[in-house]
């Protein structure tokens, strides 16, 4: 009766060690994957971040020709027109 134990103590413990081994791995492939979900998600970053700089030089010049257009005018109402 006494080797039955060791024997189910033994099993245990090789069944156990496999379990450990097992959810290292599962473990790492965790990481992998949150590693490769962080770096999908910088790229998206990086391609937000260049539409949005497109859109800011776009809306800077039309601010400038806004700007130019509105001087232009503001200075026509200024000068003084024939009477």
């Amino acid at each position: 009766m006494k080797e039955t134990r060791q024997q189910k103590r033994i099993e245990l413990e090789t069944k156990i060690r496999e379990l450990e081994k097992s959810l290292a791995s599962l473990k790492k492939q965790l990481q992998e994957e949150i590693e490769a979900e962080q770096h999908e998600s910088i790229e998206h970053l990086e391609e937000y971040f260049q539409e949005v700089s497109g859109k800011f030089t776009r809306f800077s010049n039309v601010w400038a020709i806004a700007k130019q257009e509105l001087n232009e005018l503001l200075h026509a109402k200024k000068k003084p027109g024939p009477e």
